[in-house]
């Protein structure tokens, strides 16, 4: 049921704007599943068991959280 939901009700800019205000000023950490919808898929959807994104991505990503918790 809220596979099917997340599938019909796209992140809109109201949910990306509190994405972005929570990361800013409150919690300085993001929900995933509104920066990168399709990742719901990979986790209970179709693709489960499918690599997602590509390593470049997840190898620069881990870079820049490094980068900034030091």
């Amino acid at each position: 049921m809220l596979l099917r939901r997340h599938r019909q009700d796209p992140v809109s800019s109201k949910e990306a704007d509190r994405n972005n205000v929570i990361y800013s000023l409150l919690q300085h950490n993001r929900s995933p599943f509104i920066d990168h919808p399709e990742l719901a898929e990979y986790v209970w959807g179709d693709s489960v068991g499918a690599a997602w994104g590509n390593a470049a991505d997840r190898d620069d990503c881990g870079r820049r959280w490094q980068q900034k918790n030091r």
